[in-house]
């Protein structure tokens, strides 16, 4: 099932502001790093202190979550659709070869990281503005891997689930032992803070 959904995702949704929206989502360094260092700088302009200290638990969070991504990575032969099914895949403009780095693909690093931020900001910052952009980020990233072929459905799905799980992790730990948290939380006159 992963092979035909990832052409016909690869095939029938192309367009070009796709093909650009979708390069651009899919930018670790134009994109990802850039929103993640961006809402660092928000948490700590806004809470000071107390926001970098939730902004550095962020960031160990999504360091942490991208090396178990990694290890299974090594530890899985499944590869990614721009390895497997090159010559069937149709690549946007300005996209290479064959998978340029990694053949590996199980799982997404990239939904990985975007559901594990997604579920670290709605559970310890407590803005559902925030959650529901970043949810929002999250599918769209997951769905750019797809699109341009670089993993299949499965992968993204697995790599959405790990990332739930290890921004929940994060999210109770913080919301257990993190003082700056509480601290935070009594700024937002959130309850049981």
């Amino acid at each position: 099932m992963d092979k035909p959904l990832t052409l016909w995702i690869n095939h029938t949704l192309a367009h070009p502001w796709a093909d650009a929206l979708f390069n651009g989502l899919s930018s670790k360094w134009g994109f990802g790093l850039p929103l993640a260092l961006g809402i660092c700088i928000f948490l700590g302009w806004r809470y000071r202190w107390d926001g970098a200290k939730l902004a550095l638990f962020l960031v160990t969070a999504l360091v942490i979550g991208d090396g178990v991504g990694g290890i299974i990575k090594l530890a899985s032969p499944q590869l990614r659709p721009c390895s497997e099914i090159y010559t069937e895949l149709r690549r946007p403009p300005g996209a290479t070869g064959p998978c340029e780095t990694y053949h590996s693909g199980m799982p997404s690093n990239h939904a990985l990281n975007f559901f594990l931020l997604f579920m670290f900001v709605t559970w310890v910052w407590r803005s559902r503005l925030w959650g529901s952009v970043l949810f929002i980020l999250a599918v769209a990233v997951a769905t750019s891997r797809v699109y341009l072929g670089m993993h299949y459905p499965s992968q993204v799905l697995v790599g959405a689930g790990i990332g739930l799980a290890t921004g929940a992790a994060a999210a109770l730990v913080a919301l257990r032992f993190s003082r700056a948290v509480r601290a935070i939380h009594r700024r937002q006159g959130v309850g049981n803070a």
